[in-house]
């Protein structure tokens, strides 16, 4: 008896499942990647570029790419059941997006800033991480000071996936079960409020650094214009399709911390 191979096989049986139920949900995603692929200059483009141009592109696409790595192994953590620790994933996502939109705020200054302090601090690593965190701070108060209802999603985002808290231990560990418990990740709950919200979470984020990474690139030309018609349409679109495919979903659903206090 192996009990992390057994827990292997249940969690990919999960993904199966997931992948059947959230197909509309990914292919909205595709077109996300979809258009981000269509983005960038080549080689030739970089290199007639001075350095300091090439640095700026270059470190939003680190970022871009870090983000989609992190995107990547969220995903993997809801599509098997995970919901509190996605969060934590999600909620670095968040950051991305808002030093990505901090960047393209009043450039290149903005942006250089974003580059200065991120690679080329030449500060200790502990002293580096100050300043990190610092810029990742001011980033989320100007975004958040533009679009403030954007504050409850991270607060939301905090709540599961910044520390141990409640309502993470009763989504991470257990629900109801007949008159038992069981974990939740072994009985995962496909219209729990917490698990659909984190769906909405990713996809909005997502595309909000997709949108980000656009601006960027329409600076140096390396965007056609319908590649950048279609990206900025797609938090609305997404709003009006997948949203409420998830909304529907959720409505007889309970919030498990509730059934706790």
């Amino acid at each position: 008896m192996s009990t992390s191979r057994n827990t292997l096989r249940i969690l990919d049986s999960h993904a199966a499942d997931y992948l059947n139920r959230f197909a509309f949900y990914l292919d909205a995603t595709d077109e996300v990647f979809e258009l981000q692929g269509k983005m960038g200059l080549d080689a030739a483009a970089m290199q007639a570029l001075p350095g300091e141009d090439q640095n700026l592109i270059k470190t939003y696409v680190f970022l871009a790419e870090s983000a989609n790595t992190t995107w990547a192994a969220a995903l993997r953590l809801l599509s098997s059941g995970f919901v509190a620790d996605s969060y934590a994933l999600i909620r670095i996502l968040y950051e991305i997006g808002a030093l990505l939109h901090y960047g393209n705020s009043s450039p290149p200054a903005t942006r250089s800033e974003v580059y200065a302090t991120m690679f080329k601090s030449g500060l200790s690593e502990e002293e580096h991480r100050k300043q990190e965190w610092s810029l990742i701070q001011k980033s989320t108060r100007l975004l958040e000071g533009e679009s403030p209802g954007l504050a409850p999603v991270r607060r939301e985002l905090n709540n599961f996936g910044a520390h141990i808290s409640r309502a993470k231990v009763v989504l991470g560990n257990i629900t109801a079960l007949g008159t038992s418990s069981a974990s939740r990740v072994f009985t995962p709950n496909w219209s729990d409020r917490a698990y659909l919200a984190g769906l909405d979470f990713l996809l909005t984020i997502t595309t909000f650094i997709v949108e980000e990474y656009a601006k960027l690139h329409a600076t140096y030309a390396g965007v056609a214009q319908d590649v950048l018609s279609k990206v900025t349409g797609l938090g609305k679109k997404f709003a009006s399709t997948v949203r409420p495919r998830l909304q529907r979903m959720m409505r007889n659903s309970r919030d498990p911390a509730r059934t706790y206090r």
